[in-house]
């Protein structure tokens, strides 16, 4: 589960499936940063110490806008939680100091970045001074939204920071109901083949890739899953469930993708498993189709193997193509 602590981000990037929520480098003309409170922070910590979880992730936005994210760090780790900072590295001055003496092993990073010649030289000097910093705690985090990506650069980055050897990687997803730049649906098998590619080159230099949720099983050919296999840890899936993510005014959605589907409020759950419930129940059908004309027969789909991609590819096609009843039956948005 993820805890949304503030939804103002201080970069833009164009793939950003976030954009629903977060306030991307003040694109909201006026509109103020919304911080979860330290009551409803804690509030979130009891929620996860009821179901069992003692694994804390803190996105934004950018956490670090956050003005009491040293706070919360420190609540989170004297009441033994494991803690997992997902950002941008363009950390404020009193964020830098406070992780330059908080060198807790229990907190953890992942450094989401793009290719250096895709962001400005000032992020770019920022987030080698967060991975100066942070060093072994930090993992890097790349998403996968243009056919022609890069990913051996970060090789360089690893081997000059001493970060850790492996990187996250994501396939940035359409938003419902929003613009994003992503990869279409006819390009996923040839972006797959360069992501082999990309990922035997790092393998050699003993940097492994961990692959998040919404790549489908067709992206890959029989050959180069092989390779994929060998290139990635823990291994590939390709069946995603929903994430969970929360708000800083405690509403819940899927995952930010599907950010616009099934608002619900924490306050009306009890535990994690609860929500779960709550998804698989009102989503299940819906997965059944998978994102393509492709998924329709699919022997991995009906087996489960597979989830045929990101849901938010299914619904997107569903609305294009108008045929929208089913998707109102379900009463999704709201």
């Amino acid at each position: 589960m993820n805890l949304i602590i503030t939804d103002y981000c201080n970069r833009s990037c164009p793939y950003c499936f976030a954009r629903e929520k977060v306030d991307l480098a003040g694109e909201r003309s006026g509109a103020e940063p919304k911080h979860m409170s330290l009551v409803d922070f804690e509030r979130c910590l009891r929620f996860l110490e009821r179901s069992q979880n003692l694994n804390l992730k803190l996105l934004g936005g950018e956490p670090s806008i956050h003005p009491q994210l040293p706070e919360m760090v420190s609540i989170a780790i004297a009441q033994g939680f494991n803690l997992t900072i997902f950002t941008n590295g363009l950390w404020p001055e009193p964020v830098r100091a406070f992780f330059m003496e908080f060198q807790d092993a229990k907190v953890q990073f992942v450094l989401n970045v793009n290719e250096p010649d895709r962001q400005a030289d000032w992020e770019n000097a920022q987030q080698r001074r967060t991975m100066e910093i942070a060093g072994q705690r930090i993992i890097l985090g790349f998403n996968i939204y243009h056919e022609d990506f890069d990913l051996l650069f970060m090789a360089d980055l690893i081997d000059t920071y001493s970060l850790k050897r492996s990187i996250r990687l994501g396939l940035a997803q359409p938003i419902v109901r929003k613009q994003n730049a992503h990869l279409s649906n006819s390009q996923l098998a040839q972006a797959g083949k360069r992501l082999v590619r990309q990922l035997v080159a790092l393998e050699q230099r003993d940097i492994v890739g961990g692959i998040d949720c919404g790549f489908p099983l067709c992206m890959f050919d029989e050959a180069d899953l092989g390779k994929l296999i060998r290139s990635v840890s823990p291994g590939f899936n390709s069946v995603c469930q929903s994430v969970i993510d929360v708000g800083p005014d405690l509403k819940v959605w899927p995952c930010f993708p599907l950010s616009d589907v099934l608002n619900v409020h924490l306050r009306d759950f009890q535990t994690r498993q609860e929500i779960n419930e709550y998804y698989l129940k009102r989503m299940t059908p819906l997965r059944s189709f998978g994102s393509t004309d492709a998924c329709v027969g699919c022997k991995f789909l009906r087996r489960n193997q597979c989830c045929g991609g990101c849901l938010a590819r299914t619904i997107r096609s569903w609305e294009a193509s108008g045929d929208t009843q089913l998707l109102e039956k379900m009463e999704l948005f709201r």
